[in-house]
């Protein structure tokens, strides 16, 4: 997570995609924006890597 700068506002709003998905793992992206009276600013932004795991050893 990368905070870019302070969340002023009344609300937080997460947008959420899925950048590549694969069989075994697939990679996410995540932009929070706060919300005022005015408009929306970008606030944090998060990327991460998920993997599935197998039941079968």
């Amino acid at each position: 997570m990368n905070y870019v700068k302070p969340a002023q506002g009344h609300e937080l709003i997460a947008k959420a995609s899925v950048l590549s998905n694969g069989s075994r793992q697939a990679v996410c992206h995540c932009l929070v924006y706060c919300r005022d009276d005015q408009a929306e600013h970008l606030v944090a932004i998060a990327q991460g890597t998920i993997m599935t795991l197998s039941s079968k050893r």
